[in-house]
């Protein structure tokens, strides 16, 4: 109701593009709140905004489309409205009678069906004078004695009994007979006058000063011309002066007042001229209106474009997306399948795997069903890692074995490095990107909290570097890379230091990332080497060559450190 009002605004302001805007915002929460009686009179008025700007075409478009919705709720009332309207409009076209009274007659039809007399009374009305029209007077009659006879079933007094004898009083005008004209335009004046609607009495006073001057009543063809005149002007309704000064001009020449009606007879052509141009003024506005509203929908289209090359480009990202899922899942399944094959375990032991390969296939199949946004995939995807992490948590915290204890403390870091990637992009909105020293940051600071570090001694981190972006396809690797080096210093590297240190510098040149790694523990015991290093290592080794990247080694007087220079493409 507010888009509505809203909508009769801009209509009074003649913004209708604004009004047009706002009359969809009122249809569309109105379809919201299921109440189709307020629908249809939103499209009802929608569709009377073209009608004024005379694109009948279109408002019949719109007409067309709330009877069918009258029609799906079986409501006859409503029906009648919007078949009487699109008759209106096609009269208004012009050159197409039959189509016009055809409507015109289904109108009627479901207003009697509806018992919905006053509706009755007007379409009744409404057809005589097309038939009048059409020069069919025995049908005008017969349509006229019917409307007549819905008075009596209308209530005195109300705006549409008014409407009822003034459609009534201009069918008879046109048929020329001017007593039965006056006689119904002076009801529909008297009830107009009480009801404050000075505008629409200006066609009631036409047909009285016109019928009147036909019957030779001059006085007051006279009287109902100045009225009309002074009402006209108020109104500023061009065509009602017009037509006051046309029929004062030929009251004062019938009562000799040549000179009056020389110059009534000259406002007259005036504003008949003033009339022509509004036409003519109107009819640019129309085409304007029609130029707005085509660039509004080329824009649109414009936009609709944009939108399908967005969506294209989120599908393959989401394709993307799932092929590195897959990868990190079978990366995932291989390492615990490799740690496992380290021990040789109880029952209890490969219950466990056989249960957390069944849950890596239930991640696998969930993986291939999405196709939802990244930002969702993101977050079930770290979701699911947490929870294989507390179970690793959970199996770690119920073994004596320490070997078996420390192997899934590793593991479970590994879980951690690749959810603490997907946990970014989540919190990052799905957007594909993954900033690597926030990232690099948030993976020290997990890792210390999960690892066991049995001596409890500090470890500082410091993490620096330029802003470089990555995507997923290489923040798991790469991630999993820094588990290994993060988890190998806190093993080993501050048994004999009083307090850690843990630096990472991150830079990227031209389409090379480079990440420096030091601690500030003893280092290797003998020459580095991924081939004969431990299991650890090993990882190491398979995701450099994954990544086609190189890794080195170096040791001073209080620092070990590596650097991984990696391709970006």
């Amino acid at each position: 109701s507010a888009y509505r009002t809203k909508a009769y605004s801009y209509v009074a302001l003649s913004n209708t593009i604004s009004s047009l805007a706002s009359y969809d915002s009122a249809i569309y929460y109105a379809n919201k709140s299921g109440d189709i009686a307020l629908k249809l009179s939103i499209i009802n008025n929608k569709a009377g905004v073209f009608g004024d700007l005379g694109d009948f075409d279109k408002a019949i478009e719109i007409y067309s489309a709330g009877l069918e919705i009258a029609k799906k709720e079986n409501n006859p009332r409503l029906m009648g409205v919007f078949y009487n309207n699109i008759a209106d409009a096609y009269q208004n076209i012009g050159g197409n009678s039959l189509k016009v009274q055809q409507y015109y007659k289904l109108a009627l039809e479901n207003s009697i069906k509806s018992q919905n007399w006053p509706s009755a009374g007007l379409n009744y009305a409404n057809l005589a004078h097309e038939y009048a029209l059409q020069d069919e007077k025995v049908e005008a009659e017969v349509a006229l004695k019917n409307a007549k006879s819905m008075l009596t079933k209308t209530a005195y007094g109300t705006y549409i009994f008014a409407a009822i004898n003034n459609e009534i009083s201009n069918t008879y005008e046109l048929l020329k007979n001017h007593h039965s004209a006056i006689q119904h335009a002076l009801i529909s004046l008297r009830i107009l006058d009480s009801l404050k609607m000075d505008n629409n009495t200006l066609r009631p006073l036409q047909v009285l000063a016109n019928s009147e001057f036909e019957l030779n009543g001059v006085s007051k063809s006279k009287s109902y011309g100045l009225k009309l005149l002074e009402v006209a002007q108020k109104m500023k309704a061009k065509v009602y002066i017009k037509e006051a000064y046309k029929v004062l001009s030929a009251v004062a020449k019938k009562e000799g007042n040549l000179a009056l009606a020389l110059d009534y007879y000259e406002k007259y052509k005036s504003w008949n001229d003033s009339v022509f141009q509004l036409d003519k003024l109107n009819n640019i506005k129309k085409l304007e209106f029609k130029s707005d509203l085509l660039k509004q929908d080329l824009e649109l289209k414009y936009g609709l474009t944009l939108k399908q090359k967005e969506n294209a480009q989120l599908a393959e990202d989401n394709r993307n997306l799932k092929s590195a899922l897959i990868a990190g899942s079978l990366v995932f399944v291989v390492l615990f399948t490799l740690g496992l094959l380290l021990y040789k375990s109880s029952k209890n032991k490969l219950a466990l795997q056989s249960e957390l390969i069944e849950k890596s296939n239930v991640v696998l199949k969930q993986a291939s069903e999405k196709d939802v946004l990244i930002q969702e995939i993101h977050h079930r995807v770290k979701n699911n890692l947490t929870m294989l992490q507390s179970l690793f948590f959970l199996q770690a915290k119920s073994t004596d074995n320490e070997d078996l204890r420390l192997a899934l403390a590793e593991s479970q870091t590994r879980l951690l490095s690749m959810a603490v990637v997907h946990n970014h992009l989540y919190e990052n909105e799905g957007d594909g990107g993954l900033e690597v020293v926030a990232f690099v940051q948030t993976l020290l600071h997990d890792i210390s909290e999960t690892f066991v570090n049995t001596k409890h001694k500090p470890v500082s981190f410091f993490v620096t570097g330029s802003d470089v972006e990555i995507g997923i396809k290489l923040a798991i690797p790469v991630g999993l890379i820094l588990n290994e080096l993060i988890t190998n210093s806190l093993k080993y590297a501050f048994n004999h230091v009083d307090s850690g240190r843990i630096d990472v510098v991150v830079s990227h040149t031209g389409s090379m990332l480079n990440i420096a790694y030091s601690d500030n523990g003893p280092g290797l015991d003998k020459e580095f080497d991924l081939s004969s290093a431990g299991f650890g290592f090993k990882i190491l080794k398979l995701l450099t060559k994954q990544l086609k990247a190189n890794i080195s080694y170096s040791k001073g007087s209080d620092f070990s450190k590596f650097e991984l220079n990696i391709p970006m493409e």
